[in-house]
């Protein structure tokens, strides 16, 4: 079950890849926290990082698709 700030993160990186401050700047989550969250989502395979930047990986994209039907 993903929780309501992994959704929101899953949800900023559908239109494109960001890097970390970027996607803090977004979803306004205390740096930790985000820390935490996208450690999460990399180590589920939601998403993956390729530099610096985030991106949703096939898996990432089929959850969100999931929460919008």
């Amino acid at each position: 079950m993903l929780s309501g700030n992994m959704l929101r993160v899953l949800a900023l990186l559908e239109h494109g890849e960001m890097d970390f401050t970027s996607i803090k700047k977004s979803v306004r989550i205390p740096e930790k926290m985000l820390e935490s969250v996208i450690a999460r989502l990399v180590e589920q395979n939601f998403i993956n990082k390729e530099g610096e930047a985030y991106k949703l990986t096939e898996k990432g994209f089929e959850v969100l698709k999931k929460q919008k039907a």
